[in-house]
């Protein structure tokens, strides 16, 4: 019988050609069920096993990043007291007034001819004593990453992820692992086959 008279009749018993290709070949189905079975339950399982390892590394990394930050502030505002006192140190010999009121504060002494106006009751100020404008401190990191990475760290619920994860991996291995035909069933397939064919012939 021709290939077009099957199509036919397949047609006329309200058959689509695709469902009955697939009727033939019930292994397609089943390999195309696995697989989506196994990626249903090894894809989340590995995307948990990751979280375990990213999430907590992210964590550390954006920590390290923000202590960087600070400490560069802090690096910027100890240069700019040092360049300050470079300054002072440069301006001594040329600033009477200002080596006036250093000698005053070192020795407590005032010279006969100088008149000093200060209030008592408030510290003798220093004339070395520098101050300078603070700089404002980076934010701390704040993300939902950075806080789901912190609960995952947790030994008690990274040890119930691992397990989840590793059971969900191993269950889709023994669920959707395609199965062996045995060499007794090949055999009989092969027998059968022979028989059709003779019967054809």
């Amino acid at each position: 019988m021709e290939p077009g008279a099957n199509d036919n009749e397949a047609r006329g018993a309200g058959v689509s050609p695709a469902s009955e290709s697939a009727t033939r070949n019930p292994g397609l189905l089943d390999t195309a069920g696995r697989v989506t079975g196994f990626l249903l339950l090894a894809v989340p399982s590995m995307a948990v096993l990751a979280a375990m390892v990213l999430l907590p590394a992210y964590r550390n990394l954006q920590q390290q990043r923000y202590e960087l930050a600070r400490l560069e502030v802090v690096k910027q505002e100890k240069e700019d007291l040092a360049n300050t006192r470079d300054r002072l140190i440069h301006r001594l010999p040329n600033d009477e007034s200002l080596t006036l009121q250093l000698v005053i504060a070192q020795t407590n002494l005032t010279p006969a001819d100088a008149e000093v106006v200060a209030d008592p009751s408030k510290p003798p100020r220093n004339p070395l004593r520098i101050t300078i404008p603070r700089r404002p401190l980076p934010p701390p990191p704040d993300d939902r990453w950075l806080a789901l990475g912190h609960t995952i760290e947790q030994p008690q619920i990274r040890a119930g992820l691992a397990l989840i994860a590793a059971a969900g991996l191993i269950g889709s291995l023994f669920m959707f692992s395609p199965v062996r035909p045995s060499n007794g069933g090949a055999g009989t397939r092969r027998r059968g086959n022979a028989e059709r064919t003779q019967g054809s012939r």
